[in-house]
């Protein structure tokens, strides 16, 4: 899982059980919503750019801004969301599109995966604590700790604070493939994350899994 996708692996690790699993989903879009009521935040994908390039330009935007930009993402090697107070956004895919970078806002009203999600994260955190956490059937990737969250109390601390701070998607990948995984299989509505990794792995492969036909097919 990457962010709310993480809370999906633990109910599917057997960590935390679906009911548990979707009153943090609700409880946690709650808070999201509530952010976005008291943060001027917006996020955009940054393309063409370096993760180094396009940290260069947040800081960037930051000191003529005097607001908040960070790097929300890491996707791939030329890829990442960023996110922050709206101008600093703004100002950071107007300095990409100077570099002839590909530059695109994304719908969303609040500054997901950035230091201003502070105040979600504690809320989030106490919540957390009023639910059981098991030790995990399957293994679950731990990209912060750089590694796997094989009890109940790993997961816990993976999940914690995942609002604030950066999801490294190519660190997480190459975690995978030193475990010798070559394919993935993303559940949901297409967003391409399962290409992506296929294609940060030599030799592997990517499929999206959205529709009882994409089920069936997994038999064949």
């Amino acid at each position: 899982g990457r962010s709310l996708g993480d809370i999906t692996a633990a109910v599917a690790a057997g960590a935390v059980t679906f009911e548990a699993g979707m009153r943090l989903i609700k409880t946690r879009g709650e808070l999201f919503d509530k952010a976005c009521g008291r943060l001027a935040g917006s996020m955009a994908i940054i393309l063409n750019l370096a993760p180094e390039e396009t940290l260069a330009l947040c800081k960037l935007s930051e000191r003529l801004t005097g607001g908040i930009c960070e790097i929300a993402s890491i996707n791939m090697a030329s890829n990442c969301v960023i996110t922050g107070h709206s101008l600093s956004v703004n100002k950071t895919v107007e300095s990409a599109r100077q570099k002839n970078a590909i530059a695109i806002p994304l719908p969303l009203p609040w500054p997901s995966h950035s230091s201003l999600m502070k105040d979600t994260e504690d809320e989030f955190l106490r919540v957390l604590r009023g639910t059981a956490f098991s030790d995990p059937r399957y293994p679950v990737l731990s990209e912060p700790a750089a590694g796997i969250a094989g009890t109940g109390k790993e997961v816990f601390e993976h999940i914690a604070r995942t609002a604030g701070k950066c999801v490294d998607w190519v660190k997480r990948v190459t975690l995978l493939k030193d475990m010798g995984i070559g394919q993935f299989l993303e559940i949901g509505p297409n967003q391409g994350m399962a290409v992506i990794a296929s294609k940060l792995i030599e030799g592997s492969s990517g499929r999206n899994i959205e529709t009882q036909a994409d089920i069936l097919s997994l038999s064949h």
